[in-house]
This record gives C-alpha cells, sequence and structure tokens, in this order.
C-alpha cells in the first residue's frame, strides 16, 4: 500500500491570509523543492532535536525547515492514505460541527504539498468514502509545480461545485529568497492553478 511522507498534522486556526481565525486541520507533507538559503535560515545539529516539540522557532528564513531539511527526516512518518484519514478524523470527527454548523477547513502545506498530489488525491478520496469530505480545502504552495492528472480529476469531480472550494493559497519565492527567477516564478503554472479553481490569494 503506498505511503506518503508527512511531518505533521494538527489543529488549530489559520494564522495568514483570507481564512485567518479560521479553525483549521493542517496536514502537512515532508519535502520541497527550494531551500531558499537566501532568508539567512540557520540549520541546526542533528542530535539537538529528536522531536518536533524540541524544534526551535525559527527568527529568519524557512518557519518549516523541518518539514524539508533532509537531516530533519526523522522527524516525519510515512503514512498510508488511510492511517492519514484516521488522525484527521481523530482531531476532528466531522469537518462540520454537528451543533454549530460551522466547517474546520483542511489545509494541505509542507513543505511543498504539490509534490505529494497523489497523497493528496488519495487522503481526499479516503475521506470521500467515509462521507467526510472538507467543503473547504486550502492549499499552501509556492507556485512551481504543474497539476497532475490525479489531482486534476479531484478537483474537478470533488470541489468544482457550488458546495465545496478549493482554496489556492500561493507565495512565489522572489530572488531575495535566494532561489533563481526563472525556478521560481512560474506564471504557467499559476495560470494552470487558476483554470482548476479561481478562489486563492497571491
Amino acid at each position: 500500500m503506498k505511503r506518503y511522507r508527512v511531518s505533521e498534522i494538527f489543529h488549530s486556526v489559520q494564522g495568514e491570509g483570507h481564512y485567518t481565525g479560521v479553525p483549521s486541520l493542517f496536514l502537512r507533507f515532508w519535502g520541497c523543492n527550494f531551500r531558499c538559503r537566501g532568508f539567512g535560515s540557520e540549520v541546526m545539529p542533528t542530535e539537538q532535536v529528536q522531536t518536533l516539540e524540541e524544534f526551535p522557532v525559527g527568527e529568519t528564513g524557512c518557519d518549516t525547515e523541518y518539514a524539508w531539511n533532509p537531516i530533519y527526516r526523522h522527524l516525519s512518518n510515512k503514512l498510508t492514505a488511510e492511517e492519514i484519514s484516521d488522525i484527521l478524523m481523530a482531531l476532528t470527527p466531522n469537518f462540520q460541527h454537528t451543533s454549530s454548523g460551522q466547517w474546520t477547513h483542511l489545509v494541505l502545506t509542507g513543505g511543498e504539498p504539490m509534490l505529494c498530489q497523489n497523497g493528496l488525491s488519495d487522503v481526499l478520496k479516503t475521506l470521500a468514502q467515509r462521507n467526510n469530505l472538507p467543503r473547504f480545502l486550502t492549499v499552501e504552495t509556492n507556485g512551481t509545480q504543474m497539476p497532475h492528472h490525479s489531482l486534476e480529476e479531484t478537483i474537478l469531480h470533488k470541489y468544482q461545485t457550488d458546495e465545496r472550494e478549493w482554496f489556492w493559497s500561493t507565495s512565489p519565492k522572489l530572488s531575495l529568497s535566494g532561489e533563481s527567477w526563472s525556478k521560481a516564478i512560474q506564471p504557467k503554472v499559476l495560470a494552470a492553478y487558476q483554470n482548476l479553481s479561481d478562489a486563492g490569494q497571491l
């Protein structure tokens, strides 16, 4: 059975952008195609960090270096879509609150979650089979990964409706990140995202 590398899964409130303050489940996939060393991030020795709880809050650079730097790979887990869905539903048994009717949003983040598009699709298929597909879904991405067929099909069949929203939260990395403009700025990718859903922020 296919397994996907996950950095962490947790319940919180969205801390930035259009949905700031909204209750959300965060599914953080491990791995990123960028390093963003221009932001001045400093790497800590592996032996100093054995759990995510011990990981220090960074003052500069990427605030989730544990979700992509190979020296912190041991802090992640390889999970099946079923196991990921079990954890999500243990934190929030139903994305719509049975009393208030308020929806918890699902936020897919990283690292770079668009590197794990099969994983995204498989988790959503599993949640749909359990009759617990979230109404509101955000993908936090750097905007460099073209959508694959499996993800396109998931969005087209599950989220291009009046009942559900697929929200792109796209953060392209400018030159000060240390990444080259030619790799980081991908208008064709952003256009492909918009073709699938015009809900989002840049």
